[in-house]
């Protein structure tokens, strides 16, 4: 699969990797994710992931 070959060359050079809005994805890659306001909770993904997973939020203040 290409995702796990880029994860994999990702991990040579120390560089994180951020899936945006899956999940699922992120903790079966064992990487982390982006969350936008309306594509879950911090709380789940909290509970999916493991603890040197990133997770990264929109915030937006007008």
């Amino acid at each position: 699969m290409r995702r796990k070959k880029i994860v994999e060359l990702a991990k040579t050079y120390n560089v994180p990797v951020v899936i945006n809005d899956d999940v699922k994805l992120a903790e079966k890659l064992g990487v982390g994710v982006h969350l936008g306001q309306t594509d879950g909770s911090i709380g789940d993904a909290l509970q999916s992931l493991s603890p040197h997973q990133i997770i990264g939020r929109t915030c937006m203040v007008m």
